[in-house]
């Protein structure tokens, strides 16, 4: 076709047959263009434009025996170019939001991580400073499952007297780890 047009039409003036359509040169030469010019004005100066734009033509030409009246032709094909576009941003911003929340999510994590290593390990250090009992007391009453009863008799001490000594213990701790940077925040009032 010399000038342009291409042909949808079978001898007997119906919708084309799939051995009628166009080429894929012919729909190149007519559509590039301008579907080029909307997915640009679309998107922008993008690394992504010229993708589109080839995914853009390939539907057109995969679905072209599904287009019932060629005299729509130009408005099908923008259609199809819009839908598109619209696909592409929709993609985009989810992946912005979930690589977002992602990286957000990772960098809290690491930060968070980070902090706590910190923190265990001055607590750690902090602990080794108390006497051989206070740190028992403490470990036990911290992480233990067991109830003060139960820590009271392992211990040999009555109840009141085991209440005592981990008062004591966690007064020595907390005037220790006022002391250092990194645990002084777990002590302020917000923190808690």
């Amino acid at each position: 076709m010399p000038d342009g047009s291409l042909d949808f039409q079978s001898p007997s003036g119906r919708a084309a047959t799939t051995a009628r359509l166009p080429s894929s040169e012919q729909l190149y030469a007519r559509c590039a263009r301008r579907v080029g010019r909307h997915v640009a004005r679309a998107l922008g100066a993008d690394d992504d434009v010229d993708d589109l734009v080839q995914d853009v033509l390939i539907t057109i030409f995969t679905k072209l025996g599904t287009l019932r009246d060629p005299a729509l032709f130009d408005a099908w094909v923008a259609c199809i170019t819009t839908n598109k576009i619209r696909q592409a941003i929709r993609q985009r911003s989810r992946t912005r939001r979930v690589l977002g929340t992602w990286r957000a999510v990772q960098d809290d994590t690491y930060r968070a991580d980070f902090d706590g290593r910190v923190v265990a390990s001055r607590a750690m250090t902090l602990l080794e400073t108390l006497s051989p009992d206070e740190r028992a007391l403490l470990t036990a009453h911290w992480f233990a499952a067991g109830s003060a009863d139960h820590i009271a008799a392992r211990r040999g001490y009555s109840i009141s007297t085991l209440q005592r000594r981990i008062r004591r213990a966690q007064a020595r701790f907390e005037k220790l780890a006022r002391r250092d940077a990194s645990l002084a925040k777990c002590f302020e009032p917000d923190a808690l």
